[in-house]
């Protein structure tokens, strides 16, 4: 009997809130943005990123000559660069738990919190690295598609680390 009331009284406390404040200020529980979305959203930002033409997306090559000569152009942007060790392991980290986090958020589930952590901070150097591509080499149509491209992956990460649990075997 005592229970029976107790849960009457914390039901009327509830409708009472409810009634004041309305429903509709009160804090959302769940994600409104579903992990199915902002995976889509990813997929598109690459597609975009692929299918615009290079011509679009970077500077002109500098070119340097005398005059009668050939031309001798050297590009900066298409130049062998020895990659470190770091970033080769952040990258493929990084791929692998962003892959995890499109496949599952497709489906439209949650990759645990610690999957989620570990790609935001394999995201970090590699971003880092790709700044003097991007500083050297793009132009403002691709330095925007590139940042929307990252932002894109930064909201599915956050998403996925502070986001609601909808898998069973997650909770």
């Amino acid at each position: 009997m005592e229970r029976s009331y107790q849960r009457s009284m914390i039901h009327n406390q509830i409708h009472r809130l409810h009634g004041t404040f309305g429903p509709s200020q009160c804090l959302p529980i769940q994600m409104p943005i579903s992990y199915r979305s902002t995976s889509i959203a990813v997929v598109l930002f690459f597609v975009a990123m692929w299918a615009v033409p290079e011509s679009l997306t970077m500077r002109p090559r500098p070119t340097s000559g005398y005059l009668g000569q050939d031309v001798v152009t050297f590009d900066p942007c298409m130049m062998w660069e020895q990659i470190d060790w770091q970033v080769r392991l952040a990258t493929l980290v990084w791929f692998g738990t962003a892959l995890a986090m499109f496949i599952r958020g497709l489906r439209n589930r949650t990759v645990p919190r610690a999957v989620a952590l570990v790609s935001l901070l394999a995201l970090v150097p590699v971003v880092h690295h790709d700044l003097w591509r991007m500083n050297l080499c793009e132009s403002r149509v691709g330095v925007g598609m590139h940042v929307a491209c990252v932002a894109a992956v930064l909201l599915m990460t956050l998403q996925h680390l502070v986001g609601r649990k909808t898998d069973p075997e997650l909770a």
